[in-house]
Formats: C-alpha cells, sequence, structure tokens
C-alpha cells in the first residue's frame, strides 16, 4: 500500500503554500482538497457510511464535526481522474478507506509517475489521529501560525472574531491529539517562511522525501491563486509578509480578537466526546510558545450574538454545534507539553 501524507491545521497556517511546494517535489502528486479525510465515521464505519461519498444527506450522512460546515467530499474534480460512474461501481471493491484512498488516489499518481499522495484540508485536523492509526505507514503536517496573526487573516477574510477564533481553536485542539505520534510533525509558519531551508528541510525529511530547493521555486506562468484577505499568491514565491498580521490590525479589532481568545472555551460535554487534550487558546499558546496578549475590554454582547447565530445556523442545517462561548476568568491552568 502507498503512504500517504495527510496535511491539516487551522485555515490561514500556511497549508495551501505548503502542498503546492510538495507538489513541486518529483516524488508527490497533491491535488485539490477532496475532504475525504474529515469524517471519523469513514474511518470506523466504512460499510455504512461509504456511500455517502457521493450521495450527501439532507440529515445525517457525512456531515463535518468540526467548525466549518461539510456535507460528503468533493471526489469529482478531474485532476483525479474520476467519474461519478467509475467511483459508483470502485467504492463497493474497498474494504475500507485505506483500500479506497490508495485505489482513488492511483490515477493522479500515476499520471505524475509519483510515488507518494498528498491530501491538504485545514479540516483534515479533524482525523490526523484516525488517520495515523488506520494508516500504519501514514504520515501527517500540522500547520500552525500564531493564533493573533491566524485570527486576523480569517477576520480578513470575513468571519467574524467569534468565528475566527472558534475555528483556529477547534482544528487546533484536535490536531493536537496526533502530536505524540512518532509520525506527526509540527510546522510552525513563522518558522519555515523565515528559514524554509532548515525547517522545510526536516519536515521532508520527516515524510521520506528528499530536499529539494527547487521546490521553493514557483512555476513559471501558474495562475495566481490567491483568496479574499489574503496577502499572497499560494502558488507564487515564498513571503513573510504576514507575520505580525495581528499587530497592524487597528486597535479595537486586536482588541476583539484579544477578548474572544481570552474568553472562549471549547464545551465540557464536546472536549469529552471527543478527547480533545486542550479547551483554550490560552494552553494552546503554552504549548505551541506563543506570547498572549490579555485583554483589557468587554465584547459580551456582541460575542453572544455571534455565538447565538452560529449555533442557529447548525440547527437549522443539522450540524453539530459545539458550545465554545463561556465567560470564563482569563486564568487558565498550566498544561504538560504534548510534546515531552
Amino acid at each position: 500500500m502507498v503512504d500517504g501524507i495527510l496535511i491539516g491545521g487551522s485555515p490561514s497556517t500556511g497549508s495551501s503554500v505548503l502542498v503546492n511546494m510538495l507538489n513541486r517535489h518529483p516524488d508527490v502528486v497533491a491535488g485539490p482538497e477532496t475532504y475525504l479525510f474529515i469524517h471519523p465515521k469513514l474511518y470506523t464505519e466504512w460499510p455504512a457510511y461509504r456511500w455517502f461519498l457521493l450521495h450527501r444527506s439532507k440529515w445525517g450522512g457525512l456531515k463535518s464535526i468540526g467548525w466549518f460546515r461539510k456535507n460528503g467530499a468533493d471526489l469529482l474534480d478531474p485532476f483525479y481522474g474520476w467519474t461519478q460512474e467509475s467511483l459508483s461501481a470502485e467504492i463497493p471493491q474497498a474494504l475500507d478507506l485505506p483500500a479506497f484512498a490508495e485505489a482513488f488516489f492511483s490515477k493522479s499518481r500515476k499520471g505524475k509517475d509519483a510515488s507518494r499522495w498528498v491530501e491538504k484540508s485545514p479540516s483534515n485536523a479533524l482525523c490526523l489521529d484516525l488517520f495515523l492509526h488506520h494508516f500504519p505507514g501514514g504520515r501527517v503536517v500540522h500547520t500552525t501560525r500564531n493564533p493573533y496573526d491566524t485570527i486576523a487573516s480569517l477576520v480578513s477574510r470575513g468571519l467574524s472574531p467569534f468565528e475566527a477564533t472558534a475555528a483556529y481553536l477547534l482544528n487546533t485542539s484536535f490536531a493536537l491529539k496526533a502530536a505524540g505520534s512518532a509520525r506527526y510533525f509540527c510546522l510552525k509558519y513563522e518558522d519555515w517562511v523565515h528559514a524554509p531551508d532548515q525547517f522545510l528541510r526536516a519536515c521532508f525529511a520527516h515524510l521520506g522525501l528528499n530536499w529539494d530547493p527547487s521546490c521553493l521555486e514557483p512555476e513559471k506562468g501558474a495562475t495566481e491563486v490567491r483568496m479574499e484577505g489574503w496577502l499572497h499568491n499560494e502558488k507564487g514565491p515564498l513571503q513573510a509578509g504576514s507575520v505580525g498580521r495581528f499587530q497592524r490590525l487597528p486597535a479595537l479589532e486586536q482588541e476583539k480578537i484579544c477578548y474572544a481568545v481570552e474568553h472562549l472555551r471549547i464545551d465540557p460535554r464536546y472536549r469529552e466526546i471527543h478527547q480533545l487534550p486542550v479547551s483554550n487558546i490560552p494552553e494552546i499558546c503554552e504549548i505551541l510558545e506563543y506570547p498572549i496578549h490579555p485583554s483589557t475590554r468587554s465584547f459580551r454582547l456582541s460575542m453572544t450574538i455571534s455565538k447565538w447565530r452560529n449555533q442557529a445556523i447548525r440547527q437549522f442545517k443539522w450540524y453539530p454545534h459545539p458550545s465554545l462561548f463561556t465567560l470564563h476568568s482569563s486564568h487558565f491552568t498550566p498544561h504538560t507539553s504534548l510534546f515531552s
């Protein structure tokens, strides 16, 4: 079985830039996001849920357990070479998710004559630990970034401070479940954009890939890819201009983010169900060694309204809706490092 590579983390932590670099490696093929690996039920209950890969259900099926709403998977991009008919015939042949993944990526892998496949979606963070358990030869890369810069980037893409903070908190909490594995690699955005030769070389070595400096060079004539709010082209040259983005926000916006970071907590019941190692961003800052910016103003009303609005949408669409907003004090219990 071909060893796969999964990349996940919070949105706006550099995963899109990283996957484009990996795709320039001669031994790797990486295509568009499939959302194949974000659903726990596909790992543990494959026979019962495999049909929802092609048939979305309004009431149940394969709905994402994380912050962003996703129903099913996107497997019909021409890059992968499959049609509705050919996938409908292939899915019943696979005994489990690893067997299906090997068949699914075989066409794109052979098209490039690559020995490894990479799948990147920020929501992969939800199942990095399950991937490592069910794919014995698989490797994962958890992309991280200063939470304040990440949230500032997400706000620039249209999310409210509450939504952006919740997205970072939930994705990072899930990703850290895999941190104890020898096949997990944490790649901090600030490190590799400033010293790519050092930190990307280490990442490639972890993945079993020879370091190829040409992976840093953008493809000639490649179409620019830049989501709304992004400062840089994800297929362009590596740049460090997004480091410190939080500090460039107006003071009021910084205060809103600081308040959300300090006060958002994952609901204890949801944390227990999913066995999450942390419940708040200050704990994440301690583990990943990022500074904490205390809040000095209260935005309780606006955050509560954002919470209620988001939960109403989730209930209407029959999605899980973890309660993340609670007004705890800013104090938190020091957390034992997950990397010890």
